[in-house]
């Protein structure tokens, strides 16, 4: 890679480094990093600042400043030889300030979090936590915390923001910001999602769309929903009790039609629940599940709605209900 940076590599060699970055994202995080690194020490020690040095003469200076009453026998390097200590004397120079590099080439690093088919608790550097919904991601500046509180999302996330007035909470989630000081909220943000909507638990949260020049202040109960496809910021109570079953697979479920019990279930349990039969309208359902199996949710639903299902592979298909 260090020979790729400088030129000095074959288009055989550049074509073997860009296969094995692709190879795994490891492989091309290692590039990246290198490369930066690389890029700092090419400006850290251009001729402008640092100019060649003169070995030979560095050398000899060394020898008349050492102990005298050592012999010490010179020798006289073939040029080839002093080429080499031209080489390793800059090397030196790298590895003596290499920290110094690094820690410049890395200070806008972005601190990334993603998550698949798993959720994640993300602790944050001021105390905050996040806990990330599956398919979503975070990112962050390594110096979060120093002189700024700001976050980049994508999905849903359930924050809890730890207070400090002197630095404000800010979250970027598609063309909305959130900003708060400190409060716990959930925020959906998914691109699949038509909404981007922020449902506060406890303080204070001030939803904004900066394209719009418009914002909106947030109590606890409730909800802020910003519709791209109008441009439509709204704010509202919060009617859906089941907004955060997606962490805490808390359920309530009052007089709720079957459909929207399906929907809520497949949100908590991450699961496939369809409905290919037809329901009655009437066919409502009270009752409230913590932290219960889907296994214990689908036979209460069994034997209180008279559930007719059957499991397809990774799929639970309600083909009929008895009320």
């Amino acid at each position: 890679m260090i020979r790729h940076f400088a030129g000095e590599t074959t288009p055989a060699e550049d074509n073997l480094l860009v296969e094995w970055r692709k190879q795994a994202t490891q492989n091309e995080a290692e590039y990246q990093s290198s490369k930066k690194l690389f890029d700092a020490a090419t400006r850290h020690y251009k001729k402008s600042i640092v100019p060649d040095i003169d070995v030979e003469n560095e050398w000899k200076i060394f020898l008349k400043k050492a102990d005298h009453q050592k012999t010490v026998r010179q020798l006289n390097p073939p040029s080839a030889f002093s080429g080499l200590l031209r080489i390793a004397a800059t090397v030196l120079l790298l590895m003596v300030s290499g920290a110094l590099i690094y820690y410049y080439a890395t200070k806008q690093d972005r601190l990334v979090f993603h998550t698949e088919a798993n959720i994640e608790t993300v602790t944050l550097p001021d105390g905050s936590t996040i806990i990330l919904n599956r398919n979503s991601r975070i990112e962050y500046d390594s110096d979060f915390g120093d002189d700024n509180r700001s976050i980049a999302l994508q999905g849903e996330a359930f924050f809890n923001v730890k207070k400090n007035s002197a630095l404000p909470f800010v979250i970027s989630a598609r063309s909305t910001t959130i900003e708060v000081v400190g409060t716990s909220f959930n925020v959906l943000a998914y691109d699949s999602v038509a909404e981007v909507e922020v449902i506060v638990k406890t303080g204070v949260v001030r939803f904004t769309v900066p394209k719009l020049n418009k914002s909106i202040e947030l109590t606890p109960g409730e909800k802020g929903a910003f519709a791209s496809n109008n441009d439509a910021l709204d704010e509202s109570i919060n009617d859906n009790p089941n907004y955060e079953s997606w962490n805490t697979r808390k359920l309530v479920f009052d007089e709720t039609h079957i459909a929207e019990v399906i929907e809520a279930i497949n949100k908590a349990y991450n699961t496939n629940v369809v409905l290919t039969g037809t329901v009655s309208d009437s066919c409502l359902l009270t009752v409230s599940f913590d932290n219960q199996s889907l296994d214990a949710v689908l036979n209460v639903l069994e034997n209180t709605l008279n559930l007719n299902y059957r499991r397809v592979g990774n799929r639970i298909e309600i083909m009929s209900a008895g009320c």
